[in-house]
């Protein structure tokens, strides 16, 4: 919304595998250690959108406190970050053929 004080930035990181529960009590733990103190995903948080089957990454921004600058710099880091948790987490879903699947688009940000 227009009238919001924060804009927020979002973009899926890989589908939520189809698999066994020891892989995916694997990848959500290690969702969930990279969300520790934020610091490794760089603000941003890793959540599940259920409804699409994806795992996303979300980061979210005081307006007041972002001119073209920092706009620029978040945008950088949030790429770089969907880039970095994305390879993290497809290191442990590697579906039967032995190959990586994230079933994600390479990037997207939805503001």
């Amino acid at each position: 919304q227009e009238d919001s004080p924060v804009f927020h930035l979002s973009s899926p990181v890989m589908e939520i595998p189809v698999t066994g529960n020891e892989v995916l009590l694997e990848l959500f733990a290690k969702a969930l250690s990279l969300n520790l103190f934020a610091q490794q995903t760089r603000g941003a948080t890793i959540a599940m959108a259920e409804d699409i089957g994806q795992i996303m990454l979300c980061f979210m921004q005081e307006k007041n406190n972002c001119d073209e600058h920092r706009f620029e710099a978040i945008m950088e880091g949030f790429y770089e970050t969907v880039q970095d948790v994305r390879q993290k987490l497809e290191d442990i879903a590697i579906d039967s053929s032995g190959k990586k699947n994230s079933g994600a688009p390479d990037i997207g940000v939805f503001v």
